[in-house]
């Protein structure tokens, strides 16, 4: 298994599509959220996505030498 190190990798700019279903209700308010701000629905959740992504990785560096993370899906 390979360690990366979370704090000095370079960004993985490369992109793989994948599909989640929400709540109709989620939809509906990611909807309104993406009108409001003038940006598309998937910007909305990408903008959001990070934020906590980002959040969660300062807040709790996270050890990836246990874990394979090609293998998390």
């Amino acid at each position: 298994m390979r360690s990366i190190s979370t704090q000095h990798a370079a960004p993985r700019l490369d992109q793989k599509r994948v599909n989640v279903d929400f709540p109709l209700w989620m939809v509906e308010q990611l909807v309104l959220e993406a009108f409001r701000l003038e940006v598309t629905r998937q910007s909305i959740i990408k903008v959001w996505l990070t934020e906590r992504l980002e959040r969660r990785r300062h807040e709790h560096i996270v050890d990836t030498s246990e874990c394979d993370l090609h293998t998390l899906h």
